[in-house]
């Protein structure tokens, strides 16, 4: 495919990245959703290794955002739900936005996400505007 050169940077760390690990793919950019919660999402890839189903998402961004395994957690939700897949693993694959380069961090306890992006998906869904005075 021909690819605009802002994202051949993103293309070869991505591949890097690929050719150093020993795992599947199985799906990747899919729609999942949970109708029990009410919300849904785009995950950018699930993997397989002998361990199990992996969940993996992808950023191209020049740090590391602390609410990214959160959103990961939903994902997760929304993906046993949607195709009755349960994961045993999560991580977050960062590419350079302007260099081949690569970082990876697993999220340390899905599980514990997946709780943490229910509970504020709750938040949210309660939240009203803030007054702090009466009238």
């Amino acid at each position: 495919p021909v690819m605009d050169h802002e994202i051949v940077p993103c293309v070869e760390a991505f591949l890097a990245w690929k050719k150093k690990t020993e795992i599947d793919f199985i799906l990747g950019d899919t729609k999942v959703a949970s109708s029990g919660f009410g919300f849904g999402g785009s995950l950018d890839f699930l993997c397989k290794n002998k361990q199990g189903y992996i969940l993996g998402d992808l950023k191209t961004s020049n740090f590391w955002g602390n609410s990214w395994a959160y959103q990961v957690g939903g994902y997760s939700v929304s993906l046993k739900e949607t195709f009755g897949v349960q994961v045993k693993d999560a991580f977050i694959l960062k590419v350079g936005k302007t260099e081949s380069s690569f970082e990876v961090k697993k999220i340390a306890n899905i599980r514990e996400y997946e709780h943490g992006f229910l509970e504020l998906l709750n938040i949210y869904k309660r939240k009203k505007p803030f007054v702090a005075w009466e009238e």
